[in-house]
Formats: structure tokens, sequence, C-alpha cells
């Protein structure tokens, strides 16, 4: 296939400076706007766009490995890992420079890539074989293989980084892992499809979001069981949660719209219409700006955050999915 040929080019070159992207050829992007980038990954295009977030423009675009889908800064912040899952592989981009420069092969179905609290560890989904990986995040050797669920996908941590909660889509569940011993302590029931789960701003809750019955539930992280559910819209998704802490966003894919959300009343205080079955959410640092990929129509749509209105909307590859900034060490 397309990808594997791609991902067995990269090893063998060890540098990608031969995929200089299709926009943005020749030298590096001016170095006082490297912080300033987006990444998107196209997963049904085997690509990622880079987008000037000042000039709400794609600058480049490269391709990497197969079905890419979501993204982890390096532990030193300077290079970023996108995970290539039907080529079990991560592409290393340079942030510098906005370019791939080499390819780590042997990473298995990496969905989507996450780090524990004290950093030492790089947690992965293996979304197809339905098992969480656990490699030494220096040097990539893996360490553990946990069984959780059918379609493990999303993640988060308590505040101690003591369990790893884990979404299970096609087993409507969430796993609860011991990360002392790495082994699964919990099984909680949740729901119809939870695909993505965030720690509450109190951190005594987790929000995941409920695709196949439009709502969040809301699990009591003391008491690892759901405490209440709240509806949101059709086909609810993705979750992001402001720096703040006041609000959260929730994408409703068949629905179109993104929820704004008060976390402690769980008071939807207005729908956002975003076209195109939106997915993943990331707001920037600042808090100003909420950008969410529509992956059925092929564009990111940058949404005042404060205010909810669209500012912009970018047209990207095929299958926009995941997004994350160049300028916000750890953000996935």
């Amino acid at each position: 296939m397309r990808g594997m040929r791609l991902s067995r080019r990269l090893a063998g070159l060890g540098i990608a400076l031969a995929l200089v992207g299709a926009r943005g050829e020749g030298a590096a992007l001016a170095s006082e706007g490297q912080d300033q980038m987006v990444y998107i990954t196209n997963s049904d295009a085997n690509t990622v766009s880079v987008v000037d977030r000042k000039g709400r423009k794609v600058v480049r675009t490269f391709p990497v490995g197969e079905y890419p889908h979501h993204m982890l800064h390096s532990l030193d912040g300077k290079f970023l890992y996108v995970g290539n899952t039907h080529s079990d592989s991560l592409t290393v981009v340079d942030l510098a420079t906005h370019q791939p420069v080499r390819l780590i092969p042997n990473i298995r179905d990496p969905y989507n890539l996450f780090y524990d609290r004290p950093r030492r560890h790089m947690v992965v989904t293996n979304t197809r074989l339905g098992i969480v990986d656990v490699y030494d995040a220096q040097s990539l050797k893996k360490l553990h293989q946990i069984p959780t669920g059918k379609e493990p996908n999303h993640f988060a941590f308590n505040e101690e980084g003591s369990l790893l909660f884990v979404t299970n889509e096609k087993s409507q569940t969430v796993s609860v892992i011991d990360t002392r011993e790495w082994k699964v302590a919990k099984q909680i029931t949740v729901g119809l499809r939870p695909v993505d789960i965030h720690l509450g701003p109190d951190k005594k809750e987790a929000f995941v979001a409920l695709y196949g019955e439009g709502k969040v539930a809301v699990i009591d992280v003391a008491a690892l069981e759901v405490k209440e559910k709240f509806e949101t819209g059709k086909g609810a998704h993705g979750l992001a949660l402001a720096p703040d802490g006041k609000t959260l966003f929730v994408s409703n894919r068949n629905a179109d719209t993104v929820s704004v959300v008060e976390p402690a009343s769980r008071r939807v205080v207005r729908q956002i219409p975003v076209p195109g079955g939106p997915d993943m959410l990331g707001v920037t640092p600042d808090g100003g700006e909420l950008w969410v990929t529509s992956r059925y129509r092929n564009f990111v749509h940058v949404v005042d955050a404060r205010e909810h209105k669209v500012l912009a909307r970018i047209k990207t590859g095929a299958a926009p999915h995941g997004v994350t900034f160049s300028w916000a060490a750890g953000h996935h």
C-alpha cells in the first residue's frame, strides 16, 4: 500500500528532506512565525497540513505514513510525533522547520499517544487490536502490553497520575489502569460508543463523550463510577477544556455543532454551528481560539473561544482529524 511504501522509503532515507511539502517548498518557514503553526492530520490523505495561525492559511502539506490520527510533542518540545496507525510507525517532525525528518518504526497501531504524569512513559492506544502499549518515553522500548476492550482510543490520567482512564468505543466501557502495576483495575460501563475523555477542572471528575447517545457521561474519579449524564448533540465526539477551566467544548459530529458547556452545572449555554462533521478540538494556550477539524468536508474551523463565533474556515486534506499547536509542548 502507498502508506507502507512511504514508510519504508522514509526509514531507508533516515531523513525526509526529499519530502518538502507540496505547499511551501524549499526553505524553512520564517523563524519568527515558527511558534504560530497549527498541525492537522488528514487521515484519508495520509498527510499533515501546517496552518499559519495568523495568516489563516495552509503553508505546507507533507506526506506521512498510512492513516494518521493523533500527535504528541517530544519530551524536549523540539519535535512532533505523528502516529501512523496502519503503518505501525511515528513520523518525526522538526518544529523549527515544520518538516518531517525521520521515521520511527515498530510502534504498533499508534492511534493516540500521551505521556504519563512523570513523563517517563509514552502510552499508545492500539484501536484495532484492543490493547494499550506502554513505552519508555526516552528509548521507546516497549515495556507493557495491556488488553482493555474493543477499540480503545482516548485516555486521561487522574491528577496524581496513579490511574489511567481509557475509553473502549465498541465495549461501552472505560478501563481504569493502575499505573503502578500497569494493569486494569476496573472496567466502568459508561454508555454507547465512548470516544474522547477529559479530566474536569476540579480534577475530581472525568467527562466522557458518548458518540452513540449524544451525551457526555461524568465519572466520579474517586468512586470510579458514572454519576450522571447530560445531552449535548448527536454524535458527541471530541472534548476540549478552556485553560481557565470555565468552559468545556464538545463536538457533536452528527449534529454539526460544538456545545459550549459550563462544567460545574453541566448546562449547555450555546450551540456553535460547525458544518462538516466537527471532530477533534484544540484550544490555544491563551484561551482565545478553538480549532475544530471537520471530518466530512475537509476543513478546519477557527472559532472565537470567548465570543463563540466562527472566525475562519481553512481547507485541509481529506478527513482532517487531529489538531495540535507547534508552540504548546505537551498539547496534543
